[in-house]
């Protein structure tokens, strides 16, 4: 397996690991939220602070164990071949359409939600608070990277 590939694995696992916290506590406020409660502007820069944190401190914990377990302790990174740069760029374009169809999806269920409230024969009713939107936003940009991640690893391991 070559240095990059592990690399990405790291950065992968990290992705996945912070998102999960992230996402779990951010839903678990907006949630918690009554439809007159105040925005939670504490309760949000502390989960943003220590998912900051966690990633740093998994990051650090992630990279010296690879580093250490590599055998290789000089570990310099090869130089980039076509196949790195063919497998960089696909995995951009499944990235790149991954957030173009999800963002698709959060534009559209704005649009639904805010025709149906002015329609009489259209009746859907989602709950889209600017903090939801922007939590989708956010999770489309998550999705979207992790996306660009796994393909370049599918690609990494199917060899062409």
């Amino acid at each position: 397996m070559s240095w990059r590939e592990k690399n990405l694995w790291c950065e992968t696992l990290i992705s996945a690991l912070v998102s999960v916290y992230f996402f779990y506590h951010s839903f678990a406020i907006l949630l918690s939220l009554d439809a007159d409660s105040a925005f939670p502007v504490r309760g949000l820069t502390r989960l943003i602070i220590s998912t900051v944190i966690l990633s740093i401190i998994l990051s650090t914990v992630l990279f010296t164990l690879l580093r250490m377990l590599s055998g290789d302790h000089s570990a310099t990174v090869e130089p980039s071949d076509e196949r790195d740069r063919l497998f960089e760029l696909r995995s951009n374009q499944v990235g790149y359409w991954t957030l173009c169809v999800i963002t698709a999806f959060v534009i559209g269920a704005i649009v639904i939600n805010t025709t149906s409230a002015d329609s009489d024969t259209l009746q859907l009713n989602i709950p889209m608070s600017p903090l939801l939107i922007a939590q989708a936003l956010i999770a489309a940009l998550t999705l979207a990277s992790l996306a660009k991640a796994a393909s370049a690893l599918f690609y990494y391991r199917r060899g062409y």
